[in-house]
């Protein structure tokens, strides 16, 4: 009889250790998925100011060209003929193409933090749209540019002052 009480807590006491180890890995395994979460999120973010260095550098001597002029110069009431708007498709819109299209496929593949982006270049993203759209029409615009920047339309697009202008509802020009 006492060789069954021993070894019946020896079973117990076997199964309470094997628990307590188990937890414990439990434990461990729930800190190091904090830990890469961590690790991952703070890359992002070093992608995400990284890609805003890049941007800044490669647009750094074409917006010398429209700095004096960016603040002033409204696509929607320039007129796609002034030499105004013909000034900002060339040094604005189009470097702009292939650089929000890297961005484009940096989200897509979560290489970077599109919130803390959008903050940076919201006024940019504006005015890109603004006058791709009155440079090459809302369809146009969407079909070609669009398809290539869809994700950053889906995430900005509903933030951005001129979704009415490319979704196509009337926009007043007072």
């Amino acid at each position: 009889m006492q060789a069954e009480f021993w070894g019946t807590v020896a079973d117990w006491a076997q199964a309470v250790s094997s628990t307590v180890v188990l937890f414990l890995i439990l434990l461990q395994m729930k800190q190091v998925n904090k830990q890469m979460v961590q690790n991952e999120d703070s890359d992002r973010f070093t992608r995400s100011w990284e890609f805003v260095k890049f941007y800044r550098e490669q647009l750094k001597d074409i917006d010398r060209q429209v700095a004096p002029r960016f603040g002033a110069f409204d696509p929607l009431t320039a007129g796609k003929d002034s030499d105004d708007f013909r000034l900002f498709v060339a040094s604005f819109y189009k470097p702009r193409i292939d650089l929000f299209v890297l961005l484009n496929q940096l989200i897509q593949h979560q290489q970077v933090d599109e919130r803390l982006l959008y903050g940076y270049l919201e006024c940019d993203f504006n005015k890109f749209i603004e006058i791709g759209v009155l440079y090459e029409g809302a369809q146009e615009f969407k079909a070609h540019i669009g398809a290539k920047i869809n994700l950053l339309l889906t995430l900005w697009g509903s933030h951005i002052k001129s979704s009415n202008l490319l979704y196509g509802a009337p926009l007043s020009k007072t």
